[in-house]
């Protein structure tokens, strides 16, 4: 049996910060499913309604900023990561060629 009190809350703390199904989860200590149960569900209304859509939206978006960030946390730069692999795969078939007399 849900305790209607908490749902209420959980479903006003989504309303009034504007937050995401992760932090709501996160803050509240319940899984992401649970929450967007409680936001569709078990208590809907109009402006959970439209913070979902936005952030559903808004999600592709997120998840660039995301990769970026962990990249440039970790100090890698994407484009010469990928020129470096393509040298090492150039170097590489040029060995595996000419140890077969290929060249």
């Amino acid at each position: 049996m849900r305790d209607l009190k908490f749902v209420e809350h959980v479903v006003n703390y989504f309303n009034d910060h504007h937050s995401t199904v992760r932090e709501t989860a996160k803050v509240c200590g319940i899984s992401k499913t649970t929450v967007y149960t409680y936001l569709t569900k078990v208590m809907p209304n109009e402006t959970s309604s439209k913070i979902l859509a936005q952030n559903k939206a808004e999600r592709h978006i997120r998840g660039g900023l995301a990769n970026k960030a962990k990249f440039l946390k970790n100090g890698l730069d994407r484009p010469f990561l990928f020129y470096q692999y393509c040298i090492f795969m150039y170097i590489m078939i040029y060995y595996i060629y000419q140890s077969k007399g290929d060249l």
